[in-house]
C-alpha cells in the first residue's frame, strides 16, 4: 500500500469470493468513508467496477472475474459512493436518479444497460404518483451487468447519496413507505412475482400482469427459491415501514422490451 487511497501491488484473488464482493484494508475503507456492507467503486486506469465490501483484509482481495475487469494500468483507487462523477471516467458511467412521491416507491437498481428497460418501468409508475429510485449503468462494448450489478440484498444507502436523501440522510436500511415495487430482469421466460408482500397481494399482481400479456407468456408467483425476494435485507422490503411489503418483479428480456410499459401499469394498478 502506498497510501489509504491506492494499492500499487497486484490484486489478490480468492476463487471462493462471490464475483460482486471484495475485501479491503480497514485504512482504505476509512479513507473512502465506507464500511463493511457498503458498496465501493474500484478503479484502475480506465477500468471500473462496483463491489460490495464483505470484510476487511490486509490487501485488496477480489474474485478472479473482477480482477479481469481491473487490468488497467496504475494504482487501485477506491471511492465510497457508487455513482460515478460526471468527468471521472473516460468510458462507462453509473448514475442514480430519484423523485419524491407518495406512499409507494418504485425502484430499479439495475437500469441502463445492466437490466435494460427496468428504469423506464420504475419511472412509469412514478408518473402516477409513486416515489422513484433508479440506477443506470453503461459500459462501452457491453458487460455493464458485470461491472455495475449489485445484488438487491446487498444495496446499502450509505453508498447511494440520492437514496440516502430520499430516506432521510443517515437512516440506513429503514424506509417508511406503505409499499414498494422493484423491477428486474432474469434469464427465464415470462414474469416472476416475488417479494416480502403477503401472498394475496402478490397474487393480485400476478393476475393483473396476466391480463395484459399474451397468453403464451408465463406469469408465476414465486414463493420459494433463489428469486423469492422475501429477505428483510432486500431493498424492496426494507424500504417499507413494516419491512415486509415489497413486490419484486422479475422479467425476461422479451417481456421488458415488448411489454414493459404494460407490466408497469398493471403493477401500478394494484399498488397505487
Amino acid at each position: 500500500m502506498t497510501g489509504p487511497d491506492a494499492a500499487t501491488d497486484r490484486l489478490r484473488t480468492d476463487p471462493d469470493l462471490y464475483r460482486e464482493h471484495c475485501r479491503l484494508p480497514a485504512a482504505v475503507l476509512a479513507w473512502a468513508g465506507a464500511e463493511v456492507g457498503h458498496q465501493v467503486r474500484l478503479r484502475r486506469g480506465r477500468e471500473c467496477v462496483l463491489s460490495t465490501v464483505v470484510d476487511t483484509d490486509d490487501r485488496a482481495v477480489v474474485a478472479p472475474d473482477m480482477e479481469g475487469m481491473l487490468d488497467g494500468v496504475g494504482p487501485l483507487r477506491v471511492a465510497g459512493e457508487a455513482p460515478t462523477p460526471r468527468v471521472s471516467l473516460p468510458a462507462g458511467r453509473f448514475v442514480e436518479r430519484v423523485a419524491e412521491g407518495g406512499p409507494v416507491v418504485a425502484v430499479a437498481p439495475h437500469g441502463g444497460d445492466v437490466e435494460p428497460q427496468t428504469d423506464a418501468q420504475a419511472r412509469r409508475v412514478g408518473r402516477r404518483g409513486a416515489a422513484v429510485w433508479a440506477c443506470n449503468g453503461w459500459w462501452p462494448g457491453g458487460r455493464a451487468f458485470d461491472r455495475w450489478h449489485v445484488t438487491s440484498g446487498d444495496i446499502h444507502p450509505g453508498s447511494f447519496p440520492a437514496l440516502d436523501g430520499l430516506l432521510g440522510e443517515g437512516s440506513g436500511k429503514r424506509g417508511t413507505f406503505d409499499a414498494a415495487v422493484s423491477f428486474h430482469g432474469w434469464r427465464w421466460d415470462g414474469v416472476g412475482v416475488g417479494g416480502g408482500a403477503p401472498r394475496a397481494t402478490r397474487q393480485r399482481v400476478v393476475e393483473a400482469i396476466e391480463r395484459v400479456l399474451p397468453a403464451d407468456v408465463p406469469v408465476e408467483r414465486i414463493d420459494e427459491g433463489d428469486y423469492v425476494g422475501d429477505s428483510p435485507e432486500n431493498i424492496v422490503n426494507w424500504l417499507t415501514a413494516d419491512g415486509a411489503s415489497g413486490v419484486q418483479i422479475e422479467q425476461s428480456t422479451r417481456v421488458r422490451w415488448r411489454h414493459g410499459s404494460a407490466v408497469a401499469d398493471a403493477v401500478g394498478n394494484v399498488l397505487l
